[in-house]
């Protein structure tokens, strides 16, 4: 997206701003929504300008801006933990079919899985000894030993 430092063409200086935004998404009334991304303490003043620029630009088109901030990090180390889950030794296809064949339809949460069909009970019995795995795997990653 080319944008100039005034959007309505009145640069003091007449430059332009080359700026590409990291994010764009159409929400769902059809509007758009341009997301940039960028750790506060590391907004310089030429980067807060095409900010924005880009912010005034958006208003003009009736989209939405947003200038997101660095995510917090305890989050970012909770995302990294929970991504060690995706090495292949956790993959338990079978886990997986029940646990679709279970959740197709939407139950209330007071009806436990362990009443109705023979899907259900095998699914719960799957479910327990995927969690088993989980939960020893789960202590392996926490020592750090998990990933390499």
């Amino acid at each position: 997206m080319r944008l100039r430092r005034d959007p309505l063409g009145r640069a003091a200086s007449g430059g332009e701003v080359t700026w590409a935004p990291d994010y764009f998404a159409r929400l769902v009334d059809g509007r758009g929504l341009v997301v940039d991304c960028r750790p506060a303490d590391r907004i310089k003043p030429r980067d807060a300008a095409a900010f924005a620029a880009t912010h005034t630009a958006c208003e003009l088109v009736g989209w939405e801006y947003r200038l997101v901030d660095a995510p917090e990090p305890v989050l970012v180390r909770n995302v990294r933990w929970l991504a060690g889950y995706r090495h292949p030794r956790y993959r338990m296809p079978q886990t997986v079919t029940a646990l679709r064949e279970v959740f197709a339809e939407p139950a209330p949460l007071e009806t436990p899985l362990w009443l109705g069909t023979a899907v259900q009970w095998a699914a719960r019995r799957s479910v327990s000894v995927a969690m088993r795995r989980l939960s020893g795997a789960r202590g392996r990653l926490g020592r750090g030993r998990g990933r390499r």
